[in-house]
C-alpha cells in the first residue's frame, strides 16, 4: 500500500499540517524540520498526489489553454497543435498539468469565465487569439486570472508572438531575389491581424526596391483550400496578372496553385508562390511549396514560460516577438 501524509507525519514526529507546509516550502518552517519530513517522505517513497500538493500551495498546479476546438479545427488549424506540445513541454518541467478549454465555447456564455475562475479548475489561462480574444481579455483581466496570449492583442497584458512582419519581408525578398516583378498579396481575411502583418513584411520589401504591388492585396473569408481555387479566377481578372504571389496561409496557397496548374500555368517558371508554415501542405503539393517556416513549438514554450513568470509575480507584463524564422526554398518559387 502507498505512504500516506499521516505516516509521514508519524515517521517525523510532526503533526500532518507541518508536512503540508513542508511541501509548500513554507517559511515558518526550520529548516531542520524540512530536512526530517523529507527524509521521512523519501524513506517512504511518499508523493504526494496533485490535489494534495495544491492545497498545501494554494493553487490547482494546472494552466488551462484556450483553443478553437470546433469540428474539423486540427485539419483546419494544425499548427495549434504544435504550439501546444511546446506548451505541454514547459508546464511539464513546472510539474503542471494542462487542461484544454474551448475558447468559442467560454466566450458564447455570459458566466462560462466566472465559473472557470469561481470552481478554481485552473490558475490561470494561455488563449490563443481568434476573434473571441478581446472579449476573454477583458473578462480575465477583471477577474484578475492569470493570462497569456498567443498573438498579438491591444491592451496592457502579456502576449507573445511571431514577428509576422519579417516573415511577409523574407517571402517578399526571396521572390524579388529570383528575378519575379510583378507581385501580389493574398490574406486569409480581412480582420486577420496574421495576414495584416504579413502584408506589412510584404510592402515593406518592395519599397526598399522602389516596387509597388501589382494589384491591391486579395482576401479569402476563412483561408481555405477551396478559396484558393476560387482566388484564381479573382486574380485571372486583373489588368495585371502578377507572376508571383505571396499567400498569408498554405491551405489558401495549395488552392491557387491548383487552380493555376489547371489552367496551364506552370508553377515557379510562369508563377511563384511562396506561403508560411509548413502544416498543413507545404511538402504535399506539387511542386512543393515555399515557405517561410516558424517554429511553433518555440511559441508555446514561451507563452508557458511568460505565464509561469506572471504567476510567480503578479505585476509581470512582457510582449515578445519571436524572431527564430527559416526561409524553406522549394520549386514553386524557383525559376
Amino acid at each position: 500500500m502507498a505512504a500516506t501524509i499521516h505516516d509521514v507525519a508519524r515517521l517525523a514526529g510532526v503533526a500532518i499540517s507541518t508536512v503540508s507546509k513542508v511541501m509548500s516550502d513554507s517559511p515558518r518552517i526550520s529548516a531542520l524540520t524540512k530536512n526530517r519530513v523529507r527524509e521521512a517522505m523519501q524513506q517512504l517513497n511518499y508523493h504526494p498526489s496533485r490535489h494534495a500538493r495544491g492545497l498545501a500551495r494554494n493553487c490547482t498546479e494546472t494552466l488551462g489553454v484556450l483553443m478553437p476546438l470546433r469540428r474539423n479545427s486540427a485539419f483546419q488549424n494544425p499548427y495549434v497543435f504544435e504550439i501546444l506540445c511546446g506548451i505541454e513541454r514547459h508546464c511539464a518541467s513546472q510539474h503542471y498539468s494542462v487542461m484544454l478549454l474551448d475558447a468559442e465555447a467560454l466566450a458564447s456564455k455570459p458566466k462560462a469565465v466566472q465559473q472557470l475562475v469561481a470552481e478554481r479548475k485552473v490558475d490561470g489561462v494561455i488563449l490563443h487569439a481568434d476573434l473571441h480574444a478581446p472579449q476573454l481579455i477583458r473578462q480575465f483581466t477583471a477577474l484578475a486570472l492569470p493570462f497569456v496570449v498567443i498573438g498579438r492583442q491591444p491592451g496592457h497584458h502579456s502576449w507573445v508572438d511571431v514577428d509576422n512582419v519579417h516573415a511577409g519581408e523574407i517571402a517578399t525578398a526571396h521572390l524579388l531575389a529570383q528575378g519575379y516583378q510583378h507581385l501580389q498579396f493574398i490574406g486569409n481575411h480581412l480582420h486577420d491581424t496574421i495576414s495584416a502583418d504579413r502584408l506589412q513584411g510584404f510592402l515593406r520589401a518592395l519599397e526598399s526596391q522602389h516596387l509597388q504591388p501589382c494589384a491591391p492585396p486579395l482576401y479569402a473569408q476563412a483561408g481555405h483550400y477551396a478559396e484558393g481555387l476560387g482566388l484564381w479566377a479573382r486574380l485571372q481578372q486583373l489588368p495585371m496578372r502578377p507572376d508571383a504571389i505571396v499567400v498569408a496561409g498554405n491551405p489558401l496557397a495549395a488552392g491557387v496553385m491548383a487552380a493555376a496548374q489547371a489552367d496551364g500555368i506552370r508553377i515557379g517558371y510562369e508563377l511563384g508562390i511562396v506561403s508560411f508554415d509548413e502544416y498543413p501542405y507545404a511538402e504535399q503539393t506539387q511542386p512543393p511549396l515555399s515557405v517561410v517556416d516558424i517554429d511553433l513549438f518555440a511559441l508555446g514554450e514561451q507563452a508557458a514560460r511568460e505565464w509561469f513568470l506572471q504567476w510567480n509575480k503578479p505585476t509581470h507584463c512582457s510582449q515578445s516577438l519571436l524572431l527564430d524564422q527559416r526561409l524553406l526554398v522549394r520549386a514553386s518559387s524557383s525559376r
